[in-house]
């Protein structure tokens, strides 16, 4: 059946980029925008509502940084035949630090624990991918300081997705924590 076919293509709860084309879903190439977003300035922050692409953006950030727009491996580049491929004039790669918080709805408030945990795994895998010094007797932004001072001639991208998450969802426990008890909300200043 030709609808059960397209209906394939969606891209209807996929958050990767790769899974994307790898499958050859369907996917509205917007690539040149990309490349424009990556010539202006240094920092970006992208604020949309859930539902609009951000984690598919920065997982495209990810790859474009990481291996660039030409063949790698044993396939071709991920942008083959998109836009991108002909605009993006960088050849260099990059080494990508990347924090997803996305995961971070744990029970009814935000883990800090947990947040603060996964910020170190993901700072011990990417010293160890890249060759720096981690200390797990440091803290996270101990051991991101001492990066930075080591990578001084590498360029490190950093990526994070959904940083709005655990803000949200203590806003939402917070919001149901107040409709449940009937508790007035003081605010000590």
């Amino acid at each position: 059946d030709k609808f059960e076919d397209y209906c394939k293509k969606l891209t209807l709860g996929s958050n990767s980029f790769k899974e994307i084309i790898h499958k050859k879903q369907i996917f509205v190439d917007k690539t040149d925008i990309v490349n424009k977003l990556c010539l202006r300035g240094k920092y970006k922050l992208l604020q949309r509502p859930n539902g609009f692409g951000k984690t598919i953006l920065v997982d495209m950030l990810e790859e474009l940084f990481l291996h660039g727009v030409k063949p790698y491996g044993d396939h071709d580049s991920y942008f083959k035949g998109l836009k991108i491929e002909k605009l993006w004039k960088d050849r260099n790669t990059y080494q990508v630090l990347r924090f997803d918080c996305l995961h971070r709805q744990l029970g009814d408030l935000v883990d800090v624990c947990s947040i603060y945990t996964d910020c170190a795994l993901t700072l011990s895998k990417f010293a160890q991918t890249y060759g720096y010094e981690y200390h797990d007797s440091f803290s996270p932004l101990d051991n991101l300081d001492r990066i930075l001072e080591e990578s001084q001639e590498n360029s490190i991208v950093f990526l994070i997705d959904d940083f709005d998450t655990p803000i949200l969802n203590v806003c939402h426990s917070l919001s149901c924590y107040l409709e449940t008890t009937g508790h007035p909300l003081d605010i000590v200043t």
